[in-house]
């Protein structure tokens, strides 16, 4: 057997439009190992088009999403990709606006899957008390996470001690 691993960087500023053109050139690419899509702005509509793109891609080790404005409702499209991807390693989503409830959603996919995630980045979202909650409450489901990035959530003791009791 021949594996061919295809890393894709993209930083052109491509928007929903872009997004579901790249979708279909994805959708073809089911040995993809990386992809980062950081800076894109493509919103929740476009992560659903990525989303879709990426159903046949069961490679895929790194994940980055940061500053694309996806919001809770594009990360339930994401959520879809870390059901069909068991070798996701890292997943950045930092600058996405995603609330508690984006990672509760993502929380409960983590809980079923079990991936072998090293580095979570979450960095500048809204996540607060509630969603540190939620991700303390996930973490024996991600026993090789190394790295959890928080920065700028507006997490008070409450939630970091929260996920300082699970660690």
């Amino acid at each position: 057997y021949i594996y061919i691993y295809i890393h894709i960087y993209i930083y052109i500023y491509i928007r929903t439009q872009g997004a579901k053109r790249i979708a279909t050139a994805l959708s073809c690419l089911t040995s993809l190992s990386l992809l980062d899509l950081r800076s894109n702005d493509f919103g929740p509509t476009g992560s659903q088009h990525i989303s879709r793109g990426l159903a046949a891609c069961t490679t895929l080790t790194y994940l980055a999403l940061g500053d694309n404005i996806v919001g809770p409702r594009g990360m339930a499209h994401f959520n879809e990709i870390l059901e069909r991807t068991p070798l996701l390693e890292y997943i950045g989503a930092n600058d996405n606006e995603l609330n508690a409830d984006a990672i509760a959603t993502m929380c409960i996919s983590f809980r079923s899957l079990f991936p072998p995630l090293v580095h979570l980045a979450l960095a500048n979202n809204l996540i607060k008390d509630t969603g540190c909650h939620h991700l303390s409450a996930t973490l024996p489901w991600l026993p090789t996470l190394q790295i959890l990035d928080l920065r700028l959530n507006c997490i008070s003791h409450t939630g970091a001690r929260a996920l300082a009791e699970m660690l």
